[in-house]
Parts: structure tokens; sequence; C-alpha cells
């Protein structure tokens, strides 16, 4: 499971839709190993009592990586896999593959 945490304010939110549409097969990657949840944060609704189950986030998009259970695997910043006004693809193959689970 990955947590999408972001809002429609968010740029950089935007850019990573944009990301995982113009890759397909970077989406097909995501789709065959992950269930890709977007938790909106906004001044409307923080969705506290969800996001005080995990790390302070400092930037936005953030991903939690989660296992079947639930339980936090992982907390990544998504500026590491920034480059220029977009992402970098052989960075975010490499996050997705560290975390998809064994056997995939």
């Amino acid at each position: 499971i990955i947590l999408d945490v972001g809002g429609e304010w968010c740029g950089w939110c935007h850019a990573l839709d944009r990301y995982f549409a113009e890759h397909a097969d970077l989406r097909a990657l995501r789709e065959k190993n992950y269930v890709w949840l977007k938790v909106n944060f906004s001044p409307e609704n923080r969705n506290a009592a969800l996001l005080s189950r995990y790390p302070t986030i400092k930037g936005y998009p953030h991903l939690f990586v989660l296992d079947q259970d639930g339980k936090l695997l992982h907390s990544q910043d998504t500026s590491p896999l920034e480059q220029g006004p977009s992402y970098n693809l052989d960075r975010m193959l490499e996050f997705l593959k560290t975390w998809a689970p064994a056997g995939r």
C-alpha cells in the first residue's frame, strides 16, 4: 500500500499524477505491486486522525509505504525523486522496485 498525501493546491502533486499518466510502464509497475491511495491534506481537511499515525510530513506530495496489514515500512519525501519540473524515471523506478512485495 502507498499513501500519497497531498491536495489539489499542490503543484508537485499534479506533476506526480501527470508523470504516472505519461509513463505507462511505470504506472503498470505501480498497479501490479501496490494499492495506491490518495490522502487529502488541505486547510479544510488535514486528515489529522489518519496522519497522526505516521512521521511528520515536511513537503508534499509525501508517500508512506505500508505492508498489507497497514504497518509503516517507509516514509518517502518525494523531493529526491524530482528532476527539473517533473520526476526522475530511474529514481522513481528504484523507489517502486525497492518497496514492492517480495516475489513480484
